[in-house]
């Protein structure tokens, strides 16, 4: 059942141009707890080539209906079904506020379903529906802002006086997984930045239900946020390579670039990534799921492990034997994005799933520097 709050927020919403054929589409390839679904004939990748063989669909995802997942919000995102399959999904959650989403889907969607994959990405409940080439960016579905403009929605989810928190954000795949496992052999975690919290929050959040946690294949992060509660006295937070304070003012900036649904307030920031980061504290990962963490040393924003430190390849991010720390050191002088690391080639980003993570580890790498070495494309 749709939270009720958010069935008040919506009831005027996209819900009333779901298609019916779209839902039933959706149940005849073993998607669980759509509450509404339209398809999407036709998308062009970043270089405005359509993708071909794959059936793509908009869809809002209601809740587990186990125990425990009640208080969840409904979730909106996109799924691609290739034609010819392979039987395993990729499910990819975007950071805070959601900015990559669409880039992220133009670079790589062509490149994982042509490999055989299904695809998901995740959109975060109060992203905005209504700012002009930011939303266009976020969503990257002309047919979903035209439904918004025609039913006067401004968020995804509802506008609500609260807005949205990081907090809440972090259990969004939940909803996804939930929905889309039932007929995949295996499930791949991926996200960027804030995303890849995500990724570990669900596989901590679902480490008691066997079924689910055995299909997990591999988590892969990218510029990911796997921080702790540990703060130096200089204000700096574990994993994040500035001062807090101006964390939080980049990020209100960003907030109010993107128009996101959010208080724009630094002490409403600070106590929301303190529960992210208790989150993380508390990862619980099965030992046969593979870690792959890429970082930029010229991210802005997150920091890599601090080698001066006894195990700091273990200490990072999950504790499992069972990972591979990669440290990304070729972005191109043009690129202004960092952070976002939407260098990486989309064929290097298949092997990062596909990749067998020796559980005789922690693994630590550096690529970059050789023509088409490591996660980069060189040229």
């Amino acid at each position: 059942m749709k939270n009720p709050e958010q069935q008040a927020l919506t009831k005027n919403g996209w819900e009333q141009r779901s298609e019916a054929e779209a839902v039933s589409r959706l149940a005849e390839l073993g998607v669980k707890n759509v509450e509404t679904a339209f398809a999407i004939l036709e998308e062009k990748d970043i270089n405005n080539k359509p993708l071909e063989n794959v059936e793509i669909f908009w869809a809002k995802f209601g809740a587990p209906k186990e125990e425990g997942f009640g208080d969840l919000l409904s979730v909106e995102g996109k799924v691609y079904f290739p034609k010819t399959a392979n039987g395993e999904l990729v499910l990819f959650t975007p950071g805070f506020p959601g900015g990559v989403a669409g880039r992220f889907e133009q670079r790589y969607a062509r490149a994982f379903t042509e490999a055989g994959y299904a695809f998901a990405t995740v959109r975060h409940n109060g992203a905005s529906l209504t700012n002009g080439e930011m939303s266009e960016q976020i969503m990257n579905c002309p047919k979903r802002l035209e439904i918004a403009k025609q039913a006067g929605e401004h968020h995804i989810g509802g506008t609500r006086e609260q807005g949205y928190s990081p907090s809440e954000m972090i259990n969004e795949p939940i909803n996804l997984l939930a929905s889309l496992q039932g007929k995949f052999k295996r499930v791949h975690l991926m996200g960027q930045s804030m995303g890849v919290a995500s990724s570990y929050n669900v596989a901590t959040k679902f480490s008691d239900n066997a079924e689910i946690t055995g299909k997990l294949g591999n988590i892969v992060g990218i510029s990911g946020y796997v921080g702790t509660t540990e703060e130096t006295p200089d204000g700096i937070w574990n994993a994040l390579k500035q001062n807090f304070n101006t964390l939080a003012e980049y990020e209100k900036g960003y907030m109010e670039r993107v128009d996101l649904n959010a208080p724009r307030d630094s002490k409403w920031y600070a106590t929301e990534m303190k529960k992210v980061a208790a989150q993380n504290e508390k990862m619980r990962v099965p030992s046969h799921v593979g870690n792959i963490l890429v970082f930029s040393p010229e991210d802005p924003l997150i920091v890599g492990p601090d080698k001066s430190k006894e195990q700091y390849a273990l200490n990072y991010g999950p504790k499992s034997q069972r990972k591979l720390i990669i440290e990304d050191l070729s972005k191109p002088a043009d690129d202004k994005k960092a952070h976002s690391m939407l260098w990486i080639a989309p064929e290097n980003l298949v092997r990062a799933v596909q990749a067998k993570v020796s559980e005789r580890g922690p693994h630590y790498l550096k690529v970059g520097g050789v023509r088409g070495s490591g996660l980069v494309q060189k040229g």
